[in-house]
Order: structure tokens, then C-alpha cells, then sequence
């Protein structure tokens, strides 16, 4: 048996022939660097103290398979733990260095479970298993080379986020098609953080950029909350104590962590606020029968709200915009069997604000728009139209005049015309009748 961080970890036989890690750990592995054997607390004594290393073993198993993965001074090794065999490793660690961190994920559109884990000297490593053995499908070192001290993996949209010992977290897209042997990773952002100790993502949501959980191990330890797009910080709040070790399950809303003074404890992630206002305020229930709101601008609380004078959880809140007015719902939790009540809540208006609002301002609004759209659309077009349609209605009548008085003229000279060819003409004629062949008679005029 030995001891990692304040954590029993029971050995077992993997093997026949068993790595040799010397005598048992209290609490840290003590290595001198120019000497890779273990070394006694009277040895360590003599050496100086900023010399010592304290890199520990530890291991990792995956939740699904039978794998399991010890990390250290030796690199990452993977074992089955159905039959106690090891299986050979696709690369020692060579100038990666230790390895510092590991995780076992199942990610999309794998069959297998992958492993990644980082290294002292700043790589990022993914190892694959198929056909019975593992195979280096992704390689990656960081520009500022810092230890890995935490991983967390993003199944649903493969996106793995990590913390180094340079004060930095970054976040990172995945490209894992089957297809290709090798995957290649995009930086999503790169924010400085001081002392990461642990990752994790929001499990509960949807969205491709999933709220991002960083714990601080140092004291006092410190929990943020950054947004998935770009990292910038939603929250922060003070865990009370130091984070020695911590073991995050976001999918049951609790993280346990350890101190070094105070022991181990556990904490339970809020989830009983809510967004109002279209982003404006936030809402937030409480432990003892109260519902809050706030500004997310100033943070400063705007109002106090009382679900019930007995001091009960209030444990469910939920916001709904209804007829474009932010609606409350509340419910509490209590120990005892029965029916709870679920309280609505609805933002108040004035009343003399919603009947100036009603009856006078939109009604304003809605005159002074139609005369503006009179006076710089239709008045400027009502003048042409109106002199044009007179001009051509005046044309059309002055032309039918003319041509009415024309044709008059014209009509009168051609019967007076008429007239006197006939009074000319009438003497000279003379009708004469002759039989006419098919017919009875004809009219034969002879000038």
C-alpha cells in the first residue's frame, strides 16, 4: 500500500515481475534527480531542498473497459487488468518528459476508449487501442513549455481543455476523423489563470461551447467559471480552503477536494439561478425560503423576495418571459411527504407608466410617424402628379376643340364644294334608260 496525495492507493501484482518502487510512500515519492532510486527521509535530509522532486505515481482506470494506466518517472503505461499484462507502449516517454496527468475518454465516432494525458516538460499525448494494441494517434507541444497539470475532454464536441504549470488554460478543438490515422487540434483561447489544479466541463449543456470549471490548488482554492467561445470568467467563488487534491463529477453536480489541514469535503454546484430581464439580471434561489435578484452589471441586489416564512430551500427557480414580462417560478424542497406548491412571480409595472404607455406614448408615436411619411413622402409627389394630369387633361380638351373646329371647317367646305359641282355639272347630264343584259334596268349617265 501507498499513499498519493493524501489518497490510499492499494497495489496489486500486475505482473510476475512487478516494477520495483522501493519501499512505500508517505505522501510523496522522494527521487533525487541524479539518482533514480528511492531514497530514505534520512537521505532526503541531505540533499537540498530545492533538488527534491516530488513526483508521485499514480493511476487511472477507464469507467468502461478493462484498462488501466500508471504514470510516473517510467511514462504511461497501460495495462489489462483482467489478465495482469502490459501492453506495449506506442513511445517511452524519452524527452517528453514525466507524465504529469491522464484521462480516459470515450470520444465521438470512436469505438475504443482514448487515452491523453500531459507531460512535465509541456506535451500533450493521445493513445488509441486497436487490434489489442496502442497506437499514437495525436502529439502535440505546447509553445511555452510548462508542466500539464490538469485535462479535461468534451465527448460531444471533442474539445479538450487543459492547465499548466505557467498559469495558463487553454481550450482546444479536436479533429478525429476514423479516416485519418494522425488528428490535428485547433486553440480555441488561451487565458492566463493562476495555479490550475483541475478541469472540467459543463455536462448539462447543449451548446458547443460549454461552460469550463477551473479549480485553483492553491490555498486559498478558488473555483472559475469561463465561457467555452472565448474564456472569459462568468463567476469565481472561494472554496474556503486549499485544493490538495480534487475529484470533479459534474455530471452529479458535486466536486470533492482535499486539504492538506482541514481534510476532505464536498461540494455541490449551484443550479437554482436563473437568467431574467433577456440577460439583465440574474435570479437566484436560496437555503432559507428566499429568491434574490441581482444586476449582472453592478452585481448589486435588486430585490429580496420571500417564498415562505418557514426557511425552506428553495431549490427550483425557473424564468420565462411571458408577453414580453420576466415570470418567476419557484418551488421549495421539503423532508416531509405531501404536495408542493409552485409559486409564479410577475415583474410589477407601474400602473400610471403602463397607461401613459398604452393610451397615450404609442398613439403619439404612431400619429407622428404617419405624418412624417405624408410630409417627406406623399407631399412632394401630390404637386407634379396633380399639375401634370391638368396639362394633360387641358391638351386632350384644346386638341378635341381644334379637331372638332377642323373637321367642322372642312365639312362645311366640302358641301359647299359639293354643292356647286352638282349646280355645274346637273345641266350637262342626261339620264338615259337602256335595257341591260341580266338586269331589268340601268342608269347610264352621259356627260
Amino acid at each position: 500500500m501507498f499513499k498519493s496525495g493524501g489518497i490510499a492507493l492499494l497495489h496489486t501484482n500486475l505482473t510476475a515481475n512487478p516494477p520495483n518502487y522501493g519501499p512505500p510512500y508517505d505522501l510523496h515519492a522522494l527521487r533525487s534527480p541524479n539518482n533514480s532510486r528511492d531514497v530514505s527521509e534520512s537521505d532526503a535530509a541531505q540533499i537540498p531542498q530545492e533538488k527534491i522532486l516530488m513526483f508521485p505515481p499514480f493511476l487511472a482506470r477507464t469507467p468502461y473497459t478493462k484498462h488501466g494506466t500508471t504514470a510516473g518517472w517510467e511514462g504511461t503505461r497501460v495495462w489489462d487488468t483482467s489478465s495482469r499484462t502490459e501492453y506495449s507502449r506506442p513511445a517511452p516517454p524519452g524527452e517528453r518528459g514525466i507524465t504529469s496527468s491522464l484521462l480516459w475518454v470515450r470520444q465521438k465516432d470512436q469505438v475504443e476508449e482514448i487515452l491523453w494525458f500531459g507531460t512535465q516538460k509541456g506535451f500533450v499525448c493521445a493513445w488509441r487501442c486497436y487490434q489489442g494494441k496502442f497506437e499514437e494517434v495525436f502529439t502535440m507541444a505546447l509553445e511555452l513549455s510548462a508542466e500539464i497539470t490538469c485535462l479535461a475532454y468534451d465527448s460531444v464536441n471533442n474539445r479538450l481543455a487543459l492547465g499548466t504549470r505557467r498559469n495558463r488554460v487553454q481550450s482546444w478543438s479536436i479533429s478525429a476523423p476514423k479516416e485519418q490515422v494522425r488528428w490535428t487540434a485547433e486553440l480555441i483561447f488561451d487565458i492566463e489563470l493562476e495555479s490550475p489544479g483541475a478541469i472540467d466541463f459543463h455536462r448539462n449543456m447543449q451548446e458547443p461551447d460549454r461552460l469550463i470549471y477551473v479549480y485553483i490548488s492553491e490555498s486559498p482554492g478558488r473555483v472559475w467559471t469561463l465561457n467555452g467561445e472565448d474564456g472569459t470568467v462568468r463567476s469565481s467563488w472561494d472554496a474556503g480552503a486549499g485544493i490538495g487534491f480534487l475529484a470533479p463529477n459534474v455530471d452529479q453536480g458535486v466536486f470533492g477536494l482535499g486539504d492538506m489541514q482541514s481534510g476532505p469535503a464536498i461540494y455541490r454546484y449551484r443550479d437554482n439561478f436563473r437568467w431574467a430581464d433577456r440577460g439583465t439580471t440574474i435570479v437566484s434561489g436560496s437555503d432559507h425560503g428566499d429568491i434574490y435578484i441581482f444586476d449582472y452589471q453592478t452585481g448589486e441586489r435588486q430585490q429580496k423576495v420571500q417564498v415562505s416564512t418557514d426557511g425552506e430551500w428553495v431549490q427550483a427557480v425557473a424564468v420565462a418571459e411571458i408577453e414580453e414580462i420576466s415570470t418567476i417560478f419557484a418551488a421549495q424542497s421539503r423532508m416531509t411527504e405531501g404536495k408542493e406548491d409552485i409559486i409564479v412571480y410577475k415583474r410589477l409595472r407601474a400602473v400610471g407608466w403602463n397607461l401613459f404607455m398604452e393610451r397615450i406614448f404609442w398613439p403619439l408615436m404612431v400619429l407622428g410617424f404617419m405624418i412624417f411619411f405624408m410630409q417627406n413622402f406623399i407631399m412632394p409627389l401630390m404637386p407634379a402628379g396633380g399639375q401634370a394630369t391638368a396639362h394633360r387633361g387641358q391638351y386632350k380638351e384644346t386638341q378635341a376643340k381644334e379637331t372638332a373646329a377642323e373637321q367642322t371647317v372642312w365639312g362645311r367646305a366640302h358641301a359647299t364644294h359639293h354643292r356647286q359641282y352638282r349646280k355645274e355639272s346637273q345641266p350637262k347630264q342626261t339620264a338615259a334608260k337602256e335595257p341591260v343584259r341580266g338586269k331589268s334596268y340601268a342608269t347610264v349617265i352621259r356627260m
